[in-house]
């Protein structure tokens, strides 16, 4: 029985190396992303080296079982991130003045606008959800007062109140009518 742990002890330790190449993602980013999940406090456990962002790789080495684990995480980050189209509607019948913004964007990605003549300024972070709805977070700022950030859900091609949801924390404020229309650019 001595003999066995003393030959388990002694026998090499199985290591794999894999280098990984990323497509969706800037590797930096994903490593420190995966280091959250992987790096323990005395410092091992962590199977990552030689990130190289100009080339789109980094190299895991490690316990097989490890390698593998880590290569599964990667699959679910480095995913493509679609477009979404977000349109902002203001009309200000104060202000006798009427827009309409779309831009596209990756999502994820933060959209600002500001408007003078209203005193409006908006932070929009959309993001596709998997039945093709956008959650938004959106920063909203009135005269200068500073609304907290509110998070909603829109279905494709559906406006959302936005003048409506911002007013039950402004109440005092009279807001123009401000609506929001996002969908993932392939509808």
């Amino acid at each position: 029985m001595l003999v066995a742990a003393i030959t388990l002890a002694l026998a090499p330790v199985q290591t794999a190396t894999e280098t990984i190449h990323v497509q969706h993602v800037r590797p930096s980013v994903l490593v420190k992303l995966l280091h959250s999940f992987y790096f323990k406090p005395d410092g091992t456990g962590w199977p990552v080296s030689n990130v190289d962002d100009e080339h789109g790789t980094f190299t895991l080495a490690g316990a097989p079982d490890l390698v593998r684990d880590v290569k599964s995480l990667i699959s679910q980050f480095d995913v493509q991130r679609r477009t979404v189209a977000l349109t902002l509607t203001v009309d200000s019948k104060i202000d006798f003045l009427h827009y309409q913004v779309t831009s596209k964007m990756p999502q994820l990605e933060k959209w600002s606008t500001s408007e003078e003549e209203t005193k409006s300024n908006f932070v929009f972070t959309p993001r596709v959800n998997d039945d093709d709805t956008v959650t938004i977070l959106c920063s909203y700022q009135h005269n200068q007062v500073v609304c907290k950030n509110l998070v909603f859900r829109t279905k494709a091609h559906q406006p959302f109140d936005l003048a409506k949801a911002m007013a039950q924390s402004m109440p005092n404020e009279k807001l123009p009518q401000i609506t929001v229309e996002a969908h993932p650019e392939d509808q």
